[in-house]
């Protein structure tokens, strides 16, 4: 029998998700109990959740009831770390949805999309997804992500942290923020002004900067890194470009706008 804040909890999220959606049973728990590691915890209750929306709402109702909760889309992982003795929410599935830019440079992927079939949407576009994982057949993008996935072909320099542009992302009080939208981050900063502040306090008061490395993607020409960087701004492509030739002209560099950034002296 369910704890009674865990039966609260549930009876709250049936109001907006399908009984098939939630598993409360010994059996399926105890299935949902174990991912490729070594370990095993049973969550009390695993949560498939099919959009934003209603994975907003459900972490909200973790919050207002303090359970702890834990994500897993395929849960290849071998550090057990999309294991759960509380609550278990899954995006695998129902999260498959994709859309690329026209020239295929970006993609933007929802979390349920196995790596390999990331490959296989490029494939036509002469592209490939840049995290290589081991279990890059069966892992998905959201805990390739989640995890800063690399793998033995890519290399550093694809790491999922350096080609990441954007993310949508869900908050512990359930809002949603869209990194790459304008209008979303406008709306958080009014709504999350206090917490924005926080933030900023504790950077400035207990962080410092250690150079480590200049990030740029080596096999990239110079003006594709700059633009990179100004994806998450509502820009078109020609107001990109402009961007990129004032900054190279203020840089003197605009004769190394079309080399590769492996083709430039590190002097």
């Amino acid at each position: 029998m369910l704890p009674k804040e865990y039966k609260d909890f549930v009876d709250e999220i049936r109001l907006y998700l399908s009984a098939d959606n939630i598993y409360t049973d010994e059996l399926r728990r105890f299935a949902w109990g174990t991912d490729a590691s070594f370990y095993r915890m049973v969550p009390k209750v695993v949560v498939r959740t099919k959009g934003v929306e209603d994975t907003s709402k459900v972490i909200a109702a973790c919050c207002h009831y303090n359970l702890p909760y834990t994500f897993r889309a395929a849960g290849t992982s071998l550090s057990g770390q999309s294991l759960s003795n509380s609550v278990l929410i899954v995006a695998g599935k129902g999260w498959k949805k994709y859309d690329l830019n026209s020239d295929a440079s970006v993609i933007s992927m929802q979390p349920g999309i196995i790596g390999a079939e990331v490959n296989n949407i490029l494939k036509p576009y002469n592209r490939i997804f840049g995290p290589d994982p081991a279990s890059v057949g069966s892992a998905m993008v959201g805990g390739i992500i989640a995890n800063n996935a690399s793998g033995m072909n890519c290399g550093v320099h694809a790491n999922s942290d350096r080609l990441l542009i954007s993310a949508e992302m869900i908050l512990a009080d359930g809002t949603i923020l869209d990194t790459g939208s304008k209008n979303s981050r406008m709306a958080f900063e009014a709504t999350h002004s206090d917490f924005l502040k926080k933030i900023e306090n504790l950077r400035n008061q207990k962080f410092g900067y250690i150079f480590q490395n200049y990030y740029l993607l080596q096999d990239y020409t110079v003006a594709y890194n700059i633009k990179l960087a100004l994806n998450v701004f509502d820009l078109t492509e020609e107001e990109k470009e402009e961007r990129v030739d004032y900054v190279l002209d203020a840089m003197n560099m605009a004769r190394y706008k079309k080399k590769l950034v492996s083709q430039l002296s590190g002097g």
